[in-house]
């Protein structure tokens, strides 16, 4: 089983609209409401500069951005991040059933280990961030990466995720995938194909083997 870390096993919703806010704001630019970066969550940090800009600066070049984002995230983000609801007894529910896990995030490793340690979630058999892929999400290299890494074929393979970036990702290398509402509600994670959307975190349990 493949989770997306943002939303779906942390809630640091508040702590990256607070980091993102604060670059903008550093460089100039206007800040932007924190439901709109919280709707843009699951993709690459980069694309959610870009769209976070006015129109007319859409095309700037946004790396001083996102280096400033990233040097500044543990710093601002960390005392806001917390568990989501049900993250720990469900890894630990899966652990005890011998079920292979496994993350796939827009997260850049750098910030993902000590969140990982601070937030007290492990025992990942593999890990895969944006680090690793040229093209994010939704395209579906990333899971897939995080499945040939795990040795888990695809038909095997179930991807949870609280945005429809992360259903559209697995819909497209061939994944069956639990949506559970986070960043983006349950309506949407339906629209975007959602094998299944449950309302709580461990309700992914029953569906899946082990």
């Amino acid at each position: 089983m493949v989770f997306d870390f943002d939303g779906t096993l942390a809630d640091t919703r508040v702590g990256v609209s607070t980091c993102l806010n604060a670059a903008l704001h550093a460089h100039g630019l206007p800040r932007v409401m924190p439901s709109f970066v919280h709707a843009l969550m699951g993709l690459p940090l980069p694309t959610v500069f870009q769209r976070t800009l006015p129109p007319p600066q859409r095309d700037t070049d946004v790396t001083p951005l996102v280096a400033w984002y990233r040097h500044h995230f543990l710093d601002l983000a960390l005392p806001h991040v917390a568990p989501c609801p049900g993250a720990h007894a469900t890894l630990d529910a899966l652990a005890r059933r011998g079920v292979t896990t496994g993350i796939a995030t827009s997260r850049g490793r750098t910030s993902l280990v000590p969140l990982l340690d601070h937030l007290g979630l492990g025992g990942f058999a593999v890990v895969g961030t944006d680090d690793d892929v040229d093209v994010g999400k939704p395209d579906p290299a990333l899971l897939r990466l995080v499945l040939d890494r795990a040795g888990v074929p695809t038909e095997a393979a179930v991807m949870v995720g609280d945005t429809s970036y992360d259903v559209l990702m697995a819909r497209a290398a061939g994944v069956r995938v639990v949506g559970v509402p986070g960043c983006h509600d349950g309506a949407a994670l339906a629209a975007a194909g959602a094998d299944h959307v449950v309302d709580h975190l461990e309700d992914v349990l029953p569906l899946v083997g082990g």
